[in-house]
């Protein structure tokens, strides 16, 4: 390229720059034009899902959120934020969604928009699916330190979760814990997740808590929760313990039967339905034991000759 060539070259670029910019902007409208999705799906996970409400043209956009008109039961979208504003590019709005009290099922609304750059309709989904965790709640009582929830991913697609123990002012909390604390189910399976209660040093009263299990399925985020009861009774009020009566409190012999109840009866349903009846007769059976010398003598017995067998179980199905 010779010297003069290069010097038209610089010359000319600026200004065929400046043309083509004078084109896309003559192409570009001066009024503005509204451009939002037509179709937003919060799943069955989801408790809030956002989306955009775009300016295709120019100018500013001034924008408002209608009623929602819900073809289903209505009131599951709990707010919308915000409901109207003013722009240039784009908004975000951001759709809570609460499926308390709802059948299982889909559910879609209508949520019309209008604004200086025509009207649009958006039609949000969602859906209630079967709980992927249950129960929703347990109470401990006074007496229990161990029980479980089970996690069913009824799905095709892989589900991990997560475990987080807090009390109702969403605070940690240290008597509670769940083992183990997270996992990942492939589709169609179900887990066991061991819940333990420690009132070591804690004083007499109710306490309540709650066990959140974050889930994520596919690209969906969400949460269930369950609901703990937990009762520390005061020294002088305690239920006796019938086998720690029979046993006089010899704490490794209780140490292996409340390692057996807690990492093999509550695994089983058979094993938590007699849990529960033994404890919900804890002092009546104590009572009769106290009652009858002969009785009570005979359960120690059977109780120290089973002993060696449970914590063999038990070191097994900790193995």
């Amino acid at each position: 390229m010779t010297k003069k060539s290069f010097l038209l070259f610089i010359m000319i670029s600026p200004a065929a720059c400046l043309v083509l910019y004078a084109i896309g902007a003559a192409q570009r409208p001066l009024y503005p034009i509204i451009s939002v999705p037509r179709f937003v799906d919060a799943g069955s996970l989801s408790s809030q899902v956002s989306f955009q409400i775009a300016n295709a043209g120019g100018g500013t956009l001034s924008w408002n959120i209608g009623d929602i008109v819900y073809k289903q039961a209505g009131g599951w979208i709990s707010s919308i934020n915000p409901r109207n504003g003013n722009t240039q590019t784009a908004s975000t709005v951001t759709v809570s969604i609460s499926r308390e009290g709802l059948s299982l099922g889909t559910y879609t609304a209508t949520m019309p928009i209008a604004s200086n750059g025509g009207t649009a309709d958006i039609l949000i989904s969602m859906a209630v699916a079967p709980p992927f965790v249950y129960p929703d709640s347990i109470d401990f009582g006074d007496t229990l330190s161990a029980a479980v929830f089970t996690i069913k991913n009824y799905t095709s697609s892989p589900l991990l979760w997560s475990a987080r123990c807090s009390d109702t002012d969403n605070q940690s909390v240290a008597w509670l814990s769940v083992d183990p604390g997270q996992g990942e189910l492939a589709g169609g399976d179900n887990q066991t997740v061991l819940i333990r209660i420690d009132r070591s040093g804690l004083a007499a009263g109710m306490y309540k808590a709650f066990i959140e299990i974050i889930l994520s399925l596919n690209n969906e985020q969400g949460s269930e929760r369950i609901q703990i009861g937990m009762t520390v009774s005061d020294s002088n009020n305690t239920p006796s313990c019938p086998v720690a009566y029979v046993l006089n409190n010899n704490g490794e012999d209780l140490q292996a039967l409340r390692k057996f109840r807690d990492n093999v009866l509550v695994r089983c349903p058979g094993g938590r339905t007699a849990g529960k009846l033994f404890y919900a007769n804890g002092q009546r059976i104590t009572n009769a034991l106290r009652d009858n010398v002969a009785l009570r003598r005979t359960v120690a017995v059977m109780l120290r000759a089973i002993l060696p067998y449970i914590k063999k179980i038990t070191a097994g199905c900790a193995g």
